[in-house]
């Protein structure tokens, strides 16, 4: 009855009363018949049996009840994969023991077709769950019959697995802050459960101005908000000091932060030239796109005089007002030159940027000088240069005048050679880190799009000047690659020995053997015959 009734009922008791009233009438109706049954020939030689047979299966019984009651758990799968690892266990050790950490809920999304995964990654999310201390738990959401919720943590197919922070003072679930891993796998699922559980905050101000250009760098401002939870504004220079302003500079509320000037085509006033340099006497971050000067005042922020003076006196670094163009490594155009020569060793220009494919793409930029000996305590770094084959125009009339490509052919005046386009520099004792780049096609979107590095190294530009890089190696925990799982690699010789004992030895080899079992049989035959 329990197996076709959801419950244990009256239905099933009925038939146990029915059952035991019709043995009770058989008895009464066929009193010989019962007899027999208890005294014959089967009862005397297969009690023994029957009683084996029942100590057996009691035994069985005590068993399973003792085994399960111990609560071992023993992980048979050939790679462990329904077991932490030792860096997972470490990672949820710590994310245990510290209280400013809250509580985190796993919700898979698995459809009803999954029910056998949901099994298996059961095992995994227990192991997650006493590891954390009880600070984890989990749930299965079935995506198909809950599209809405599904949807709220950007679940796109059934499997997806959302991390979610539990908010301590409401007991709900952050979900604006939600983590979203793939599969359960683990070094991605530890990963999330670190990075959901992060309390870090950090905040990036983009500096309007004249002709600044801070709206047309979304994409990187997606990857702030979104990808990495960061706070953005976009304000002016003196709104950041205002008493009044919801997020004033040095805020202690935020681990980190970074001014971010998307171009402008107004020098600083003196006000503001102000209150960048106290920032960053006081270790402030800075990342300094250049916006064009091409236009009719032929000035821009960044290669304003005050600005270059302070830059050049307190970090080595100058930005001349000079274009540079490339008719060699160019796109199109020469003023859109291309650069391929990034520094392999610095953060900015090699996290996520192939080695020896890196490619930056300037629009109309112009170029950087760096000190021979820089100011005390400080260490500059060139991030990006030009070709050999740049050369720079100082008349911009020429450049905005120009009725065809020829015009902007180098000319003899002009000054050739290799040039500096992107560099950083580091103020040791303040801890101040200043990233300047002269275009901001490095950051906006028209050049976010194209098969270029540029928005990779706008990423990279914020995570260096803030030591973003720190606080994400904090919440992401590397897993050391298991024998089992390390890849075997065949050379071309090798496969060719293996497909020539597969394909042709090993068949051969076969047949060989049969024609001379069948030879052997035969010259057998013919002997007795």
């Amino acid at each position: 009855m329990a197996l076709t009734q959801p419950t244990f009922g009256i239905i099933g008791y009925g038939g146990i009363a029915f059952g035991v009233l019709a043995l009770i009438a058989w008895i009464l109706l066929a009193p010989a018949q019962a007899k027999g049954v208890l005294t014959g020939r089967t009862v005397r030689f297969g009690g023994t049996s029957l009683i084996v047979t029942i100590l057996v299966i009691v035994a069985l019984a005590v068993v399973y009840v003792l085994a399960r009651n111990q609560n071992v758990r023993v992980d048979l799968t050939e790679s462990d994969a329904y077991s932490l690892t030792a860096e997972s266990r470490e990672a949820m050790a710590s994310y245990a023991a510290d209280p400013t950490l809250p509580d985190a809920r796993l919700l898979a999304f698995y459809s009803a077709s999954q029910a056998g995964a949901q099994d298996r990654d059961s095992a995994l999310f227990d192991d997650y769950v006493r590891n954390s201390g009880g600070k984890l738990s989990y749930e299965f959401i079935d995506p198909e019959r809950n599209p809405q919720q599904a949807s709220l943590y950007g679940v796109t197919r059934p499997g997806q697995i959302a991390v979610v922070a539990v908010d301590p003072a409401t007991g709900e679930l952050a979900t604006e802050d939600a983590a979203l891993v793939n599969n359960a796998i683990q070094q991605d699922l530890t990963n999330a459960i670190m990075e959901a559980t992060a309390q870090g905050q950090f905040i990036a101000y983009f500096i309007t101005s004249r002709e600044s250009e801070g709206a047309d760098m979304t994409a990187l401002k997606d990857i702030l908000t979104n990808r990495w939870d960061w706070t953005v504004v976009d304000a002016n220079l003196t709104q950041l000091t205002s008493p009044d302003y919801e997020y004033p500079l040095n805020d202690p509320n935020f681990d980190g932060q970074v001014i971010i000037i998307p171009g402008g085509s107004a020098a600083l006033t003196d006000e503001e030239l102000g209150i960048l340099e106290n920032y960053l006497a006081n270790g402030g971050d800075l990342v300094l796109y250049a916006g064009t000067n091409l236009n009719p005042d032929q000035t821009s922020l960044a290669t304003s005089q005050n600005l270059n003076d302070y830059l050049e006196a307190n970090f080595g670094l100058r930005i001349h007002p000079e274009v540079l163009l490339d008719t060699t490594q160019a796109y199109q155009t020469p003023l859109l030159p291309i650069s391929t020569n990034l520094n392999t060793s610095a953060l900015v220009t090699s996290i996520g940027v192939a080695r020896g494919q890196g490619v930056l793409l300037y629009q109309a930029p112009n170029y950087i000088t760096v000190a021979e000996t820089a100011p005390a305590n400080v260490t500059t770094t060139t991030l990006s240069s030009s070709s050999d084959s740049a050369y720079l125009i100082s008349d911009l009339s020429r450049i905005m005048n120009a009725q065809s490509p020829e015009e902007l052919l180098p000319q003899s005046g002009d000054t050739t050679g290799r040039f500096v386009l992107g560099a950083q520099a580091e103020n040791t004792e303040t801890g101040a880190r200043i990233v300047v780049f002269t275009s901001t096609s490095i950051a906006t979107d028209a050049f976010s799009v194209l098969n270029v590095s540029n928005q990779q190294v706008a990423a990279n530009s914020v995570v260096w000047a803030t030591n973003f890089d720190n606080f994400v190696s904090q919440i992401t925990i590397p897993q050391q690659q298991r024998p089992q799982d390390v890849p075997l690699f065949a050379s071309e010789q090798d496969l060719r020995n293996i497909n020539f004992l597969t394909i042709i030895v090993l068949p051969l080899g076969i047949l060989g053997v049969g024609v001379y079992v069948w030879w052997s049989n035969r010259k057998r035959g013919q002997v007795k015959s």
